[in-house]
């Protein structure tokens, strides 16, 4: 229903202010090898940003850059309407202000505001009208007269009281320059729960069983990494985050996994790190825009609705899992997914055996230990049970333990 002005009407400058701080310059680099820029902006959480589809399609890395010239990596899209120009991505920030949406109609003939860095300019809002608000080819659109430029696309257009009514959507028309922005219900119809979906360059820069996907669980409505973090994934929150790196000083003498400053140990890429701490883990998954899994998660994700011993069946099977006395020809770790047939009933890798996993349980409903999960290569076959349960304190880092993330 139209919503007239009224007293919570802000000033230009306070809508500036406020909504700055999540706004976002796209550098888009195609795979054709060209380059765009477009906008977005920050409106759910854990890094969730909306965007135009039309700025991200054909995407292989995208760079988000804020205002003050802070650079972030944009992991791939969540969600996408592509009928109607819209998609949500995943950027690799935290705890940033988030704009807020609207899914009501703006009146015609009120004002509005563009907030952007039009085609690499400094950032600026640019004001003007909704002028119209029409169907173009079954799609509802708002017209509005604020300056625009391509570079605007994606960000927001903003009504008097700093919400987001839409996004906009620069094109050209039969010759003419006309400045629509898909209203913000569409939006709000997306879902911002899914897995990352990365760009080709991601894919590329991982061996292809290494690429964390996620699982869905369906008894539990929930997802989960398909894989265990390796080091390559850790090395990678390393390097954006300034966090800590592994320190084999800290776990013991297993000098096998013992990284070189901000990096992993070479050609151990592709396995589980190591040498978290409950809460590096909690950090991580966080930094992903995921969680830990609860202890209940973890084990439905394991054993199936059938209750099973281990992911693959009742009994313990040779080459099913890494684990200690398994003669599967590793001496410690093995690259997450070396094992095909010890897939849970849902796809779910390595949840026998390799590492212990840390889960976000509390052990016995208060003392402070947490709850993990799933044995470990150093570990009997009895311990890598889908029930198999072992506790620490968050603070401790430990050769055997490591992780993976739930959303």
């Amino acid at each position: 229903m139209p919503i007239s002005a009224n007293a919570q009407a802000k000033p230009p400058e306070q809508i500036y202010k406020e909504a700055l701080p999540s706004v976002l310059t796209l550098m888009v680099e195609k795979k054709d090898g060209s380059s765009v820029q477009g906008s977005a902006f920050l409106a759910m959480d854990h890094g969730l940003a909306v965007t135009a589809w039309h700025v991200v399609k054909d995407a292989k890395r995208v760079v988000a850059r804020f205002a003050t010239e802070e650079e972030f990596e944009v992991s791939g899209i969540v969600d996408k309407d592509e009928e109607r120009d819209l998609a949500i991505i995943r950027v690799k920030v935290y705890g940033r202000p988030l704009m807020k949406m609207t899914g009501d109609d703006p009146e015609v003939g009120s004002k509005a505001y563009v907030i952007g860095a039009p085609e690499g300019l400094e950032y600026s809002i640019s004001d003007g009208l909704v002028s119209q608000v029409r169907t173009v080819e079954g799609i509802k659109v708002y017209q509005f007269t604020c300056p625009a430029s391509p570079g605007s696309s994606g960000g927001p257009l903003v009504n008097e009281k700093g919400e987001a009514i839409g996004v906009v959507s620069f094109q050209f028309r039969e010759g003419q320059n006309l400045n629509f922005a898909i209203p913000a219900a569409y939006v709000l119809g997306l879902d911002g729960s899914l897995p990352t979906q990365p760009w080709p360059m991601v894919l590329s820069a991982l061996r292809a069983d290494n690429v964390n996907e996620m699982v869905y669980v369906s008894d539990f409505r929930f997802y989960i990494d398909r894989y265990e973090v390796t080091n390559g994934h850790y090395a990678e929150f390393v390097s954006a985050s300034g966090h800590r790196a592994p320190d084999s000083a800290d776990y013991g003498k297993d000098s096998w996994n013992t990284w070189s400053g901000s990096r992993p140990p070479s050609g151990n890429e592709d396995h589980p790190v190591v040498g978290v701490s409950w809460d590096d883990a909690k950090r991580y998954c966080e930094w992903a825009g995921k969680r830990l899994p609860t202890e209940e998660e973890w084990q439905q994700a394991c054993q199936g609705k059938d209750g099973r011993t281990y992911p693959w069946g009742s009994s313990f099977g040779s080459g099913n899992a890494n684990i200690e006395g398994s003669g599967d020809g590793y001496a410690k770790t093995a690259p997450v997914g070396s094992f095909s047939g010890g897939a849970s009933p849902y796809g779910a890798m390595d949840m026998s055996g390799n590492v212990w996993e840390w889960t976000s349980s509390l052990y016995q409903n208060g003392k402070d230990y947490r709850v993990l999960r799933g044995g470990s290569w150093y570990y009997v076959a009895e311990d890598a049970r889908c029930e198999g349960r072992s506790y620490n304190v968050p603070v401790v880092r430990n050769h055997l333990y490591g992780f993976r993330c739930a959303r």
